[in-house]
């Protein structure tokens, strides 16, 4: 499932970001994909999933902003991150966009 904050939202989710990186100026938490944190590189413009397994920290790069949102999220490769078959797999299915 990948969950996109409301600009409302904003401010109230960044407080993730202190335990991954050293300068959070450079990032902004705009989501999250099951339950991991999606955020964007303030430079750069690329967005990243950061992922932790066994006391691991690890950053994916996930491509630039409209890649991820026509790719992932209206588009084929959402199943490949989503780990299943939701409601918005099915509408998407159902719409033909995958």
């Amino acid at each position: 499932m990948i969950d996109l904050w409301s600009y409302e939202e904003l401010d109230k989710k960044q407080y993730r970001l202190n335990n991954w990186m050293n300068d959070v100026g450079e990032w902004l938490e705009i989501g999250q994909i099951l339950y991991e944190p999606l955020v964007i590189n303030r430079k750069s413009g690329l967005l990243y999933v950061l992922k932790e397994e066994e006391h691991i920290k690890e950053e994916e790069n996930i491509g630039e902003c409209n890649d991820f949102l026509f790719n992932y999220v209206f588009g084929e490769k959402y199943y490949s991150i989503a780990a299943g078959v939701d409601d918005w797999w099915l509408l998407l299915k159902r719409l033909q966009s995958v």
